[in-house]
């Protein structure tokens, strides 16, 4: 089953977990804008950081995805709710992409001289997550 998955962030966390994700199950993963479209994927893991108005380069990626492109798009959003994701759905260049109902949410934990992370249980959360979409679309 061909998967990827793609990153949108300004603090790095959603990057820090898509590379994460990725590594687990073995995907491409990259940027958005990509350097490289998907090209008909069983399903597409958008991974971001909410944002009430989401920029330009992720709307404009979004609405090229159709059919021949993927044919399920699922979202994660890391640390802050779902601002935005409304949005971002309706961006979406294809009416027949399918959008998994079931949106991954978890918060970023902060740390002095760390920074801004995903915790390793919220990172199995989402592997756990992902793994879910990918099975039920197996069967």
């Amino acid at each position: 089953m061909k998967v990827q998955c793609y990153h949108f962030t300004k603090n790095g966390t959603a990057s820090a977990l898509a590379e994460k994700m990725a590594r687990h199950f073995q995907l491409k993963c990259d940027k958005i804008p990509p350097s490289f479209q998907p090209e008909r994927e069983a399903v597409v893991f958008i991974i971001t950081e909410p944002d009430s108005a989401p920029e330009s380069a992720l709307l404009k990626f979004l609405n090229t995805l159709t059919v021949d492109k993927t044919k399920t798009v699922a979202f994660a959003m890391i640390g802050g709710g779902d601002k935005g994701l409304d949005k971002m759905k309706a961006a979406i260049g294809d009416d027949k992409v399918k959008i998994h109902d079931d949106v991954f949410m978890c918060e970023v934990q902060k740390k002095m001289f760390k920074g801004k992370f995903v915790s390793d249980e919220d990172t199995q959360k989402a592997i756990d997550w992902a793994q879910g979409i990918i099975d039920s679309l197996r069967s």
